[in-house]
Formats: structure tokens, C-alpha cells, sequence
């Protein structure tokens, strides 16, 4: 049986979830993030899930921030004006 799911399912779960979907956005937010060296990724045949071996990542700091899109300037400004925004 998968991870969280039946009657004994682990009431942890939605909360990891819930902290992965506020943290991963804000780490994109606040650093760059580039993939060290040129070669492809190779991954272990011998792991039962996908683990890639020779995947390396620098992060940066950000110094400035991408333009905001059409969308989201809207979302903000419904946001504003006390409407329920639209995703």
C-alpha cells in the first residue's frame, strides 16, 4: 500500500506536502539555481526509485527578480481589492 494512504495512513503526510508547496516556491524565489558541469545525467539501475548520480546544483543568491507576468500582476490586484483570486 502506498505511502499514506488507507486506514493507517500517516497524518504527516498533508503537512510535508503542505511544507514542500510553501518552501519550494519560496527557494526559487530568492535563488537562481544552475546545473553543474555539461555531461547528462546518469542514473543507478540498482535503486528501486530514480536516483541520478551525477547531479550537481549551484545556487545563487538573487540580486534582482524576473518581470512579473500579465497573470500575476491581475492575481495580485484581485488579491487587493478583496476578490477570491482566480488560478
Amino acid at each position: 500500500m502506498p505511502f499514506a494512504t488507507g486506514p493507517r495512513g500517516c497524518i504527516g503526510f498533508n503537512f510535508a506536502l503542505g511544507e514542500v508547496k510553501v518552501l519550494l516556491p519560496e527557494l526559487v524565489y530568492r535563488y537562481e539555481f544552475f546545473k553543474e558541469g555539461e555531461e547528462a545525467v546518469t542514473y543507478d539501475p540498482e535503486f528501486q526509485l530514480i536516483r541520478p548520480m551525477n547531479f550537481y546544483v549551484r545556487a545563487k543568491k538573487r540580486t534582482s527578480w524576473p518581470e512579473k507576468s500579465k497573470d500575476a500582476k491581475k492575481i495580485a490586484e484581485d488579491y487587493k481589492e478583496g476578490e477570491k483570486p482566480r488560478v
